[in-house]
């Protein structure tokens, strides 16, 4: 698995040289402190549970090349731009964003983060919970949000967190 997991980090870092490259616009990351996680969405989590429309499903896909290819393509167009290449939440477009967008290998890294928890934040966004995260449920089927959901588990988790939340506290590693 962990060979799996360096392939696709060196993976996703060629798959951005070659946008690149090629003329593509690639997000550039910002600099500024990024959030480990949506505080709101957390309280509900908390407090209420996962809904009931996403509580308990795992992610039908397999962490194969294929999967992840697939994933990495939605994620670049998808989510790089607000968390950056790398997942650190660190991305151009989401430099402006209050609260910032989630560091996700600092997310992952939490055991509370299950395919369900992926699943119901990618699907319905942060809207309700004050978050500018667009809901992708009107865009992309749920099987293309686990492809994401596959390349963000191949490529980001386990990684080290890139640094201070918001708070200005040092992110858990």
């Amino acid at each position: 698995m962990q060979l799996i997991r360096n392939f696709t980090a060196v993976f996703a870092v060629s798959l951005s040289l070659a946008a690149a490259a090629s003329g593509a616009t690639v997000a550039q990351p910002t600099n500024e402190p990024v959030t480990s996680k949506s505080p709101e969405r957390f309280k509900h989590y908390t407090l209420q549970g996962i809904p009931v429309a996403f509580r308990g499903k795992t992610n039908p896909l397999p962490i194969n090349v294929g999967n992840v290819i697939k994933g990495a393509d939605l994620y670049n167009a998808r989510c790089a731009s607000c968390h950056g290449p790398m997942g650190f939440g660190n991305g151009a477009a989401g430099g402006a964003l209050r609260p910032r967008p989630a560091d996700l290998a600092w997310s992952l890294s939490d055991p509370r983060v299950k395919d369900d928890f992926l699943l119901w934040t990618i699907t319905e966004g942060g809207a309700q919970f004050g978050s500018n995260m667009p809901a992708f449920k009107g865009d992309l089927s749920e099987n293309r949000i686990w492809e994401i959901v596959t390349y963000m588990r191949a490529a980001f988790e386990g990684r080290e967190a890139s640094g201070p939340d918001r708070t200005g506290k040092l992110a858990a590693r």
